[in-house]
């Protein structure tokens, strides 16, 4: 996950994000990085965010975690 995304479509992006969010609930409880992801991808549907910056944000959200941890 370290590479920056490259242009993508939404469609790309929600796969993404899908990957994303399936690793985190690997790793065990997950408390506020469900409903943030939810807000990325609705975000992202809804056009406020482009699929480049949605995969960024999701990132830095995960990574967040994991400095928390």
């Amino acid at each position: 996950m370290d590479h920056e995304p490259t242009l993508m479509s939404p469609d790309h992006a929600l796969a993404e994000l899908a990957m994303i969010e399936s690793a985190l609930h690997a790793t065990g409880a997950v408390d506020v990085e469900t409903p943030a992801l939810a807000q990325v991808r609705r975000d992202l549907l809804s056009g406020k965010m482009d699929p480049k910056e949605a995969i960024i944000k999701a990132r830095k959200i995960v990574e967040g975690r994991y400095d928390y941890h």
